[in-house]
């Protein structure tokens, strides 16, 4: 099926999580039983000319930063933590003022599959722009909500300390020393040390999208990438620091993630998102 291969979590990197003691993330009984007989999985299609962002649940997941067309289709499981209504958010950005031609250049849809090799589909949400809100706008923002139904339960950032509350300055300084160790741990090979900083990041996504062997593969990657990356990463760009409630995420100015490096054949980024389990604990990556 068309999603296959497609997982992008960040587990990736290519941007878009977590610490817990290494603890594994467990669930019930019952929803283990569910999962064998019911493995929906959800996406965004996209069919589009222009920049744009994505966000579901607070988590962006997708940005496309040039004019080009971009046709995609985005599993979000990861980001869903349990049944129930959803958040999904789009950024647009155009050179010039935003007008109605325009904005037919750019298609978003809400999909589910019900499975991973399941050709059956259904559009569960349709996109459409309000033209009279966007009109003469360089950035534009819009909201949908839609129900996503899943057998599964994950604790993500639903608990997490909310960071508008803490000193920013503190905040920066702490996210900024979490990549120093994190570009530390990269440029020397160390995937063993790494893993641990993403460990939560990937028991989540294994049970979001049910022990998938595309998860699992897409992982395993990641060794390889460590290896590749060793001696290789760029000094990091703390260019641009957000965060948003439960949320951070730290940027270099063109909007990707510091962590870096650079091959003859592609550029290989490692991104996180961060969240505060509980007052006082330190920053774990969510995803």
């Amino acid at each position: 099926m068309i999603l296959i291969g497609l997982l992008m979590f960040n587990i990736a990197s290519c941007q878009k999580k977590e610490n817990n003691n290494s603890k594994h993330i467990k669930i019930k009984k019952e929803e283990n039983k569910m999962m064998n007989k019911t493995q929906p999985i959800y996406a965004i299609k996209v069919h589009s000319i222009g920049a744009f962002e994505i966000f579901v649940n607070g988590i962006s997941i997708y940005s496309h930063k040039d004019k080009e067309a971009s046709i995609i289709t985005l599993p979000i499981n990861g980001d869903i933590l349990s049944s129930g209504v959803q958040m999904l958010q789009i950024i647009l950005h155009s050179a010039d003022k935003l007008t109605k031609s325009e904005l037919q250049n750019y298609s978003f849809k809400i999909v589910q599959y019900n499975g991973f090799d399941s050709p059956d589909v259904k559009v569960v949400q349709e996109c459409v722009f309000n033209e009279s809100l966007s009109k003469d706008k360089y950035t534009y923002l819009q909201s949908w909500t839609f129900e996503a139904i899943v057998p599964y339960k994950v604790t993500g950032w639903i608990y997490s300390f909310n960071l508008k509350e803490e000193n920013k300055d503190h905040l920066l300084n702490e996210v900024q020393q979490f990549y120093l160790k994190t570009w530390n741990l990269i440029n020397s090979g160390n995937y063993i040390e790494y893993y641990k900083i993403i460990e939560r990041r990937h028991q989540e996504n294994l049970i979001a999208f049910y022990n998938s062997s595309e998860v699992n593969e897409e992982h395993n990657e990641i060794k390889q990438r460590i290896l590749d990356a060793k001696g290789k990463m760029y000094p990091i760009d703390f260019s641009k620091f957000y965060s948003d409630g439960r949320l951070a995420v730290l940027e270099d100015k063109d909007g990707f993630s510091p962590l870096v490096y650079e091959t003859d054949q592609y550029t290989d980024y490692f991104g996180f998102i961060f969240h505060r389990p509980k007052p006082g604990a330190p920053l774990e990556v969510i995803r």
